[in-house]
C-alpha cells in the first residue's frame, strides 16, 4: 500500500518544490537538488516495488529492507566523498551557495552525496522492465573464455587493465590538467577484471563479448541519472559549478557539452566498487566490518574538511 500511495504523491511533491525553486522561495530553493533526488530515487523504489519483478542488480528494496538501504546510502555518500578527496586536487568543480551553518552543511553533504548510488541502481533496475534486452544477450566470444554463459577476463589482459586503473588513480594526481578523465575509469579498470574471483558476472568483458544486458543498463543508466543531476543542479540554490580545463566551452546547462560521456563509464563505476564493498561485508568477520567502517568514516571525514576548505567556493 505505501509503495503505491507514494507513487502517487511524490510526483505532487517535486512539482511544489520546482515551482518554490523558481520562486527562491527557502527551504526550496537552497536544497532543490537534494529534494528532487529523493523524491526521484522514493518514486523509483515504489514503482520498482509494485512491479515485483527480479532484476540483474542485487542490491537491497527499500520498503523491504530500510536498514541496509541506508547502509546503501551511506557507502555513496563515502564513495563520493572519495571523489571530492580527488577534486581537491584536480580543481573540476566548486560548490556555490551552500549553508553557511554547519550543522545544517554538514549532514546535507551525506543527504546530497548519498543519492549517487540508489539513483543510479534503482534506475537501472527500473530499465530492466522497459528495455528490449533480447538483442543484447547475444555472444560472440570467439576465443576469449567463457564461464555459466558469460565472458571472462583473459589473464594478461585483466592484469593490463589493473595496472591502467592504478596509473588512472595516480596520473591525475601528477598531472591533474590532462588526465583529470582517468579517475572516472579507474575502479572500473582495477575491480572489474577481479569480479570473477568473488563469483560476480564482470561488466567490461561481457561488454565487448558476452552478456551485454548488466553493462547496457548501467550505460543508460548512467545517461539518464546524469542529465538530472545536471537538470536539477542548475536550478538549485546551492549547486556546483564546473571549472574543467580544455573542455569549458558548449555546455548544457553547467556541464560542458562532452562531460555528459563521463556519466556512462561511471555507472559502472558504481556497481563495481558497490558489489565489492558488498561482498567483503558479507564475507568479513566483525573485525573485518570494523576496520572497513572505520576506513569509511575516516573517509568522509576528510572528505567534508576538504569540501569546507577547498572545494567550496561561496556559502550562503
Amino acid at each position: 500500500m505505501l509503495p503505491r500511495i507514494l507513487s502517487l504523491i511524490v510526483p505532487a511533491v517535486w512539482l511544489i518544490s520546482f515551482l518554490m525553486t523558481l520562486r527562491h522561495v527557502e527551504p526550496f530553493y537552497t536544497n532543490f537538488y537534494s529534494i528532487s533526488w529523493w523524491c526521484y530515487i522514493v518514486w523509483l523504489a515504489s514503482r520498482n516495488e509494485l512491479r515485483k519483478e527480479g532484476s540483474l542488480f542485487c542490491f537491497p528494496a527499500l520498503f523491504q529492507k530500510p536498514i541496509p538501504y541506508l547502509g546503501m546510502v551511506f557507502f555513496s555518500a563515502t564513495l563520493w566523498f572519495f571523489f571530492e578527496l580527488y577534486n581537491s586536487r584536480l580543481h573540476n568543480w566548486s560548490y556555490v551557495g551552500v549553508p553557511a551553518e554547519r550543522w545544517i552543511r554538514w549532514p546535507g553533504y551525506f543527504v546530497s552525496f548519498g543519492t549517487v548510488l540508489p539513483g543510479i541502481f534503482e534506475t537501472a533496475r527500473w530499465l530492466h522492465g522497459w528495455l528490449p534486452l533480447g538483442a543484447w544477450t547475444t555472444r560472440g566470444l570467439g576465443d576469449t573464455e567463457k564461464r555459466h554463459g558469460s565472458a571472462v577476463w583473459n589473464k594478461s589482459l585483466a592484469t593490463s587493465a589493473v595496472v591502467l586503473g592504478l596509473l588512472s588513480m595516480v596520473l591525475p594526481l601528477l598531472y591533474p590538467a590532462w588526465c583529470f578523465p582517468m579517475i572516472w575509469v579507474s575502479l572500473v579498470l582495477i575491480l572489474d577484471p577481479m569480479m570473477e574471483a568473488v563469483g560476480e558476472t564482470n561488466l567490461a568483458a561481457n561488454l565487448l563479448f558476452g552478456d551485454r544486458r548488466r553493462p547496457v543498463l548501467l550505460l543508460c543508466s548512467g545517461a539518464i541519472c546524469g542529465f538530472f543531476w545536471e537538470f536539477w543542479n542548475y536550478w538549485a540554490g546551492a549547486k556546483w559549478i564546473y571549472t574543467l580545463p580544455h573542455f569549458g566551452s558548449w555546455k548544457v546547462f553547467e556541464m560542458p557539452l562532452l562531460g555528459y560521456l563521463g556519466f556512462l563509464p561511471f555507472a559502472m563505476e558504481c556497481w563495481v566498487t558497490y558489489a565489492w564493498g558488498r561482498r567483503y561485508w558479507d564475507k568479513s568477520t566483525l573485525g573485518g566490518r570494523t576496520v572497513m567502517a572505520l576506513v569509511m568514516c575516516a573517509i568522509c571525514i576528510w572528505g567534508v574538511y576538504l569540501v569546507d576548505h577547498f572545494v567550496v567556493q561561496s556559502y550562503r
